[in-house]
């Protein structure tokens, strides 16, 4: 960041500006004086002909017009100067930190180094609702925050069931990002505390780039929020990818992130789950749907995950030798997906190699028709676990 001028720093630049545009002609203009002072003392040097009086006085006309050209030139000079000296003073504003509030409406704040806001920009359509003609410019950052929160609870964007925020600060000057993301979480969550929603907050300091910002351009959302779904992308989730990702609101992203122990900087409160059912009912369907009781179960858990843009519990257990894995609508409790796998003792990583067959052990390139056969090969039978010969006639 350029440093800011002192006042006697501005006086100098004043003074060399105006040394800088103004000619040096004072000896000139003395001497012209003293010249035409004589000629009037003395008589005999006036012009004897209207001749040589119509060269002196044009060009008496003319010294005293550069004259005021000169003078004029200065004070123009001064007034770029000044003028010019304002505009770069006003670019002093600079930004020292953007801070992005995302719940759904998105809005970016730019604030200075000491904390003030320089503008507030809505990132969405939302955010022009939340942002409501507020004049934030000048505003400490945590009194805009709070009012941008106040809002969000106004216009019911936060409420018991969406009670999450997420808050993102980028800065050049890291320790200092940072310590802002800090200060405006946690003073974020203080607020909501003192609300009926008992909010959720998470705050992180975002190591952007350009690709970063690019990817949030193309996607219309904000620098945070794409970098809280490259940090989900990076999880053990097979399901996490980009597309699925993006379809999620701001919470259940958050939410994933609670749940999936995704490294963040700081995380306030719980992210509202009584729209879902309780992992213990997830993992109780699975068995049903498996056919099982919980005293066949030898293992079991069930976790937080995303199927195409829709909350899902990824449950998965073993019994009687077997390793099942159920995807499960964590709303509704259906079942999306369902995989049985011999229980290997190797957490599956081996049991993928096999790309046109999801549920075959044996990872037989021939059972490109088989989706649940474990090593019994029927070229046309899907469900037939009894035959190990190729019998094309079968």
């Amino acid at each position: 960041m350029k440093d800011k001028f002192t006042d006697a720093q501005i006086e100098e630049q004043l003074k060399k500006a105006i040394d800088d545009s103004t000619p040096d002609i004072f000896d000139e203009l003395m001497a012209e004086i003293r010249e035409e002072q004589a000629a009037g003392e003395a008589g005999q040097i006036v012009p004897q002909s209207e001749e040589a009086e119509r060269q002196i006085v044009p060009q008496r006309g003319r010294r005293r017009r550069r004259l005021y050209r000169t003078i004029a030139g200065c004070a123009a000079a001064l007034l770029i100067f000044v003028g010019g000296f304002s505009m770069f003073h006003k670019g002093q504003e600079e930004v020292f930190a953007v801070v992005d509030i995302d719940v759904n409406p998105s809005v970016e704040l730019s604030v200075d180094e000491a904390h003030k806001i320089i503008e507030a920009k809505a990132l969405n359509d939302d955010g022009n609702i939340i942002l409501d003609e507020m004049d934030l410019k000048g505003v400490d950052i945590n009194t805009a925050c709070n009012a941008l929160a106040g809002s969000m609870l106004k216009h019911g964007y936060l409420s018991e069931m969406s009670n999450s925020v997420m808050v993102s600060v980028q800065s050049e000057h890291k320790e200092d990002g940072l310590a802002i993301e800090q200060m405006v979480s946690s003073n974020l969550n203080d607020y909501l505390q003192d609300t009926e929603i008992s909010g959720a907050v998470l705050g992180q300091y975002v190591d952007g780039d350009e690709a970063l910002a690019a990817f949030a351009a193309e996607h219309n959302i904000s620098a945070g929020k794409a970098w809280l779904i490259k940090n989900l992308m990076a999880t053990n989730s097979k399901h996490m990818t980009e597309d699925a990702l993006l379809k999620l609101s701001t919470q259940e992203l958050i939410l994933l992130s609670q749940e999936r122990d995704v490294d963040v900087d700081d995380f306030y409160g719980d992210v509202d789950k009584s729209k879902y059912i309780s992992k213990e009912d997830a993992i109780k369907a699975a068995l049903q749907a498996a056919g099982l009781n919980d005293l066949q179960l030898d293992s079991g858990k069930a976790e937080f995950d995303c199927d195409d843009g829709i909350i899902t519990y990824e449950v998965e257990f073993t019994a009687n030798g077997q390793e099942y894995e159920y995807d499960i609508n964590a709303q509704t409790g259906e079942i999306i997906k369902s995989e049985v796998d011999v229980d290997d003792g190797d957490d599956d990583a081996d049991d993928a190699d096999d790309a046109d067959d999801e549920y075959d052990d044996d990872h037989d390139a021939d059972d490109y028709d088989d989706d649940y056969d474990d090593g019994h090969d029927d070229d046309h039978d899907d469900h037939d676990r009894d035959d190990d010969d190729h019998d094309e006639d079968d």
